[in-house]
């Protein structure tokens, strides 16, 4: 993904939506030279402009002062690891290991479950519901009520299953994250009994109808994934809490856990034996659910 790309993705994902005019100037110049920056600049230049010139924006070729600024406030601080590869690459030998390494999963996910369901809740509209499979987002705005949060839910488990530990990884390269000021999240279990979530929250599933289940989940620790987008190389983390997790479906409740603003966004992605269609070599990104 390329930088313009990414940093509009991020805003748009954290709450930012670009004006028109930005749209319209995209227009303008060629493929793929289109970029704003965190400081207010915006245009046209066929490399990364962004803090590029002395530590402010501005294109090589134009000069920092050839900048407009941007009629919007953006967040003053975005990490993240995208690297752009043709969807028509799909090596034989996909050259994502290192979850493998790690020994968190085995590879023919006889332990391991990546493919939860996303249930994205709001705290401040209390009927917002989304659910998905390839993205997970997390947010807060200043003030500990209004949060954005992400219930989990893992399904297709074996019934004889005893134990489970909740697991993060990310891909040396290839896949979308970012986060905004915070990434240390709370982790919690909810209580389903037989039923599934959608059963337990009366069919709907948003703040309204599951906050019975908060106010009875089981905190599980938690994990901080600020900062992991800059680092060089996959990273795996868990934090080895064991909890018991029976029933049909094991659902688990993320929350960003400071008390001032942040975001969390990233890419989930299982594909068993194959290469991710969009990325030609990742196998595994995002939340994984472990069993004994």
């Amino acid at each position: 993904m390329h930088s313009h790309t990414t940093f509009l993705a991020a805003l748009a994902l954290l709450g930012f939506a670009a004006a028109s005019p930005l749209d319209l100037s995209a227009r303008d110049c060629p493929p793929n030279n289109y970029h704003t920056c965190g400081d207010g600049w915006k245009g046209c230049c066929p490399t990364s402009p962004c803090y590029a010139m002395n530590g402010k924006s501005g294109c090589p070729d134009q000069g920092a002062s050839s900048s407009t600024a941007i009629s919007m406030t953006l967040p003053p601080t975005i990490t993240s690891s995208s690297t752009s590869i043709p969807s028509s690459t799909t090596p034989s030998n996909p050259e994502d290991t290192v979850w493998k390494d790690q020994t968190q999963c085995k590879e023919d996910n006889s332990d391991c479950n990546w493919t939860p369901t996303f249930w994205g809740i709001k705290t401040y509209n209390e009927t917002y519901s989304h659910n998905g499979t390839d993205q997970f987002h997390v947010a807060k705005d200043d003030g500990k009520d209004r949060r954005r949060d992400t219930i989990a839910v893992f399904t297709g488990l074996p019934a004889d299953r005893k134990t489970c530990t909740i697991g993060w990884y990310k891909p040396e390269k290839g896949i979308y994250y970012g986060t905004y000021r915070s990434g240390a999240m709370n982790i919690s279990t909810l209580a389903l009994g037989s039923k599934t979530l959608v059963e337990a929250a009366n069919g709907a599933v948003n703040y309204a109808n599951v906050k019975g289940l908060l106010e009875k989940e089981v905190f599980t620790g938690g994990l901080d994934l600020w900062n992991w987008g800059s680092v060089i190389g996959g990273k795996a983390l868990t934090n080895s809490v064991k909890f018991e997790c029976p029933g049909k479906e094991v659902a688990i409740h993320f929350a960003l856990s400071d008390s001032f603003e942040g975001s969390v966004v990233h890419d989930q992605v299982s594909k068993k034996g194959q290469a991710h269609i969009s990325n030609g070599f990742v196998q595994r990104a995002g939340w994984y659910l472990r069993w004994e």
